[in-house]
């Protein structure tokens, strides 16, 4: 499959107004598009160009039908005609690789319109940074473009400003991925039928057992196992401490029969010659061994990722481990849609862009592509297999304006989660709650979990110490790159006097 990098789309489009800077112009212009955006806009040309960072490989003949159906779509409904043309690839790990592709399209006289960093614009990943971006000349002030042209994206750019504004200005528009989240362990398809059910921790041991006695390799998280021991017998694992928030209490770890190092948990599992110890998050397996059993935390990203696995007859499938109040759903900051300031018609840009996200067979076609070419449903018309649709796997399972495409690979994997819309304890903890328990911490104790837990959450420290009237203290740890965290909180309680 060749590697399509730079992806450009021709859009047609037709409006003569240019976006309005005066206050109640705006208003006006906003009050009239939200009633009838798209209406008797006629048929004319209009060039956007739409450029990547961090491109999904595609064959080219998959990109055809993608832009085919987009084309029809735009064309039925909003009177618009859409070209598609591909640019050769630049280095997306160099800015100066960007920079000299950005400038030959330029000399080109063929300006960029739109950038979609997928990776995001931020220092925490392979993204720019969004002052990158603005050095180089790629991204514009759309600030006053956003409330005529794409209203319903107002409220992600607040949430996300830091990642899409500088200095109060607009760049940007938040690419967000809606995330829902479960415990699971993959098993053998021929082993599904021996397992009545997987629900807690002696269940999964048990699944272990069968899995060493087939001779199975075996992965396992050692994090995700330990806080599914402490689930069932009522505790949040956070760090050394298991948190009783029925009970109100916090209790060192080694003060109960859950041993700090899970070895001692599962000694038989690690002298098990086929075991593979996996690392939090890691997804190495995948390319390793396909009828491998493990257990840890899967996403909804991970079930698109991992579909010719799931579905697959001959490898494996995957198990939900059912506790209650094991699912959580959230929101996640992915990218953004950046207009290059070389755009010559940045209002139509953003038109478009508020068109194909809002509308429902479009979106359909970003996400997924085209039924039966880049993606396959099952007898119910559910999804079950995808190559991703033209925006890429980057943004597969995104939401645009709070209207989610789930990849349901399988009814069973979200109906009970989907109904009940449950929160789970693993990742949502009630920060308020847990600031009462908080107050049983010795200093001593406060300061290792301090240290161990939060220092590289600032988000964390920021609504825990709140709640205890010290925000200096955050203060002084978001100046801490690598640094102690103990000894700025041993200094701020002795000036203080606080817990002794």
């Amino acid at each position: 499959m060749r590697k399509i990098i730079l992806l450009i789309l021709l859009v047609s489009l037709l409006c003569s107004c240019v976006p309005a800077t005066d206050e109640s112009k705006i208003e006006d212009t906003v009050e009239s598009y939200i009633e009838n955006p798209y209406q008797d806009l006629p048929l004319d040309s209009l060039e956007v160009y739409i450029t990547y960072s961090g491109a999904p490989g595609y064959m080219t003949q998959d990109i055809e039908y993608c832009v085919d159906e987009l084309r029809s779509i735009c064309m039925e409904e909003m009177n618009t005609e859409v070209n598609i043309h591909a640019l050769p690839p630049y280095d997306t790990k160099m800015i100066k690789g960007y920079q000299t592709q950005m400038k030959s399209i330029m000399d080109s006289g063929q300006p960029v319109d739109i950038y979609i960093a997928m990776e995001g614009l931020n220092a925490q990943n392979t993204g720019r940074t969004l002052k990158e971006l603005i050095d180089v000349g790629l991204a514009a002030d759309i600030t006053n473009l956003i409330p005529a042209y794409y209203p319903e994206a107002l409220e992600k750019i607040e949430k996300y400003s830091d990642n899409v504004t500088v200095n109060g200005i607009v760049y940007g528009i938040p690419i967000t991925k809606r995330e829902l989240t479960a415990y699971g362990m993959w098993i053998p398809r021929q082993l599904s039928d021996r397992i009545e059910d997987i629900s807690n921790f002696d269940d999964v041991i048990n699944m272990f057992d069968i899995a060493m006695a087939d001779e199975y390799t075996v992965a396992i998280d050692p994090t995700r196992l330990s806080g599914l021991w402490a689930a069932d017998h009522g505790f949040y694992l956070l760090d050394t401490y298991l948190i009783d928030e029925i009970n109100n209490q916090v209790i060192p770890i080694e003060n109960t029969d859950l041993p700090y190092d899970i070895h001692d948990v599962c000694s038989k599992l690690y002298a098990y010659p086929n075991l593979i110890k996996m690392e939090s998050g890691s997804q190495d397996y995948v390319e390793a061994d396909c009828q491998i059993v493990y257990y840890t935390e899967l996403g909804t990203y991970n079930y698109s990722f991992s579909s010719q696995y799931i579905n697959d007859s001959k490898k494996s499938v995957l198990r939900l481990v059912n506790i209650d109040d094991a699912f959580y759903e959230i929101e996640e900051y992915q990218g953004a849609l950046v207009v290059h300031s070389g755009s010559q018609r940045k209002d139509r840009a953003i038109m478009f862009l508020d068109f194909v996200h809002g509308n429902e067979k479009a979106s359909k076609v970003l996400i997924y592509g085209i039924e039966g070419q880049t993606y396959t449903t099952d007898e119910e018309g559910r999804i079950v297999t995808t190559k991703v649709g033209l925006w890429g796997d980057y943004i597969a399972n995104m939401e645009y304006d709070d209207k989610p495409y789930y990849f349901e690979v399988d009814d069973s994997l979200y109906r009970e989660v989907l109904s009940d819309n449950r929160i789970g304890r693993y990742r949502s903890i009630d920060f308020n709650a847990f600031i009462e328990v908080f107050d049983t911490f010795t200093q001593e104790q406060m300061l290792t979990f301090a240290s161990r837990s939060f220092i590289n959450n600032k988000d964390n420290w920021e609504k825990l110490y709140t709640e205890y009237d010290a925000k200096d203290i955050v203060a002084e740890l978001k100046e801490i790159n690598n640094g102690k965290p103990e000894d700025v909180l041993t200094d701020y309680f002795s000036r203080e006097g606080k817990k002794e």
